[in-house]
């Protein structure tokens, strides 16, 4: 009977393919995370933007009823669009043309007798749905009022 042996160099190279078989599954699984956590990092960012521009819109139209006198000072002339007045902004979060936007802020306003309803939706170009939506009601002053 022939004995076969195995040689030591077989087993070692079994062993650094095995290994850098693990390496190439376990970098390919951090590349998704960093990936991941990019892509998030721009949607938390992107949300912050959106909350802190409709906040600051929503002050100013907390003591007004017509949007477009209030804003245009602060955010240039405002583009009546979709039933209500539009805002752009490029993708450095920047004030833009139509033709240049990534991000859009649409107001629209529902005047009542006593009130005026303005509703703030912040929305990406590639979106259908708005990803931030902020209502705010401004309140006539009554006659007779301070």
């Amino acid at each position: 009977m022939k004995r076969r042996t195995v040689n030591r160099a077989n087993i070692l190279l079994m062993e650094i393919i095995i290994a850098l078989l693990f390496f190439s599954v376990a970098s390919a699984v951090c590349i998704q995370i960093f990936v991941k956590a990019h892509l998030l990092g721009q949607d938390s960012k992107a949300l912050n933007f959106a909350t802190t521009q409709t906040s600051s819109m929503a002050e100013l139209l907390r003591y007004s009823n017509d949007a477009p006198s209030t804003l245009s000072p602060y955010y240039g002339e405002l583009s009546k669009e979709y039933g209500g007045y539009c805002i752009y902004f490029d993708k450095k979060y920047n004030i833009c043309e139509k033709e240049d936007y990534f991000y859009r802020i649409l107001i629209i306003s529902k005047p009542k007798e006593d009130f005026t309803t303005h509703i703030l939706y912040a929305s990406t170009k590639d979106s259908r749905e708005p990803y931030y939506k902020l209502p705010v009601v401004a309140y006539k002053p009554q006659k007779g009022a301070l």
